[in-house]
């Protein structure tokens, strides 16, 4: 980490409230960003198709699963994850990456973060994040945004440093309005010996 990289962080965090993270990865977009080579998304919840429309509209390639992942799996990520290098993200359902996260094992991937939504009841969100400290931080501003907080998330990790993945993770639960139908996760999966 350099002085500028420390200047152009705290500026960015400084002006988060008047442009919102969407405006913070496109505004400040770093060097050495997670290479990200697909998306996923569940079409049949809200949240998860706001989250891919706004990766794709970043230039990630989007798929869309509808419940079942395994034409996904065949036909899209298990020959991106042949390749290992492959880091794909997306917000589903906790059974479909539990399936991803054990098919990721044999490809030499693994979760690298996670943030698990919860509905509570009476429009109260939990959002436990697990994930390396700085990554964990920022997305724990993401998630705050009542109404984006799915646009929000996509954004900061599509931009995300890769130096952002490293290192342990940190636990943290941040609660939110908001209301879903199910019990969904954001993740990133990619290579499990990551140098950068």
């Amino acid at each position: 980490m350099n002085r500028r990289s420390v200047l152009k962080a705290g500026l960015a965090t400084s002006l988060l409230p008047l442009f919102g993270l969407n405006g913070f990865a496109k505004a400040f977009a770093l060097q050495n960003n997670v290479k990200l080579k697909a998306i996923l998304s569940d079409a049949r919840f809200p949240a998860s198709s706001e989250f891919g429309a706004q990766a794709a509209a970043m230039g990630i390639p989007h798929l869309i699963s509808k419940g079942d992942i395994t034409a996904v799996w065949q036909k899209h990520l298990d020959p991106l994850w042949r390749e290992g290098t492959a880091s794909v993200m997306g917000l589903t359902t906790q059974e479909q990456l539990f399936c991803l996260e054990r098919l990721a094992w044999d490809r030499g991937m693994k979760v690298l973060m996670r943030v698990e939504h919860d509905d509570r009841g009476d429009g109260d969100l939990t959002h436990k994040i697990v994930a390396p400290p700085l990554l964990a931080e920022n997305a724990a501003f993401a998630v705050r945004n009542e109404r984006h907080w799915p646009a929000d998330l996509a954004a900061l990790l599509t931009s995300c440093p890769s130096s952002h993945l490293s290192g342990n993770c940190a636990s943290r639960v941040v609660p939110s309005r908001g209301k879903l139908s199910d019990q969904l996760v954001t993740w990133v999966i990619a290579p499990a010996n990551r140098t950068s």
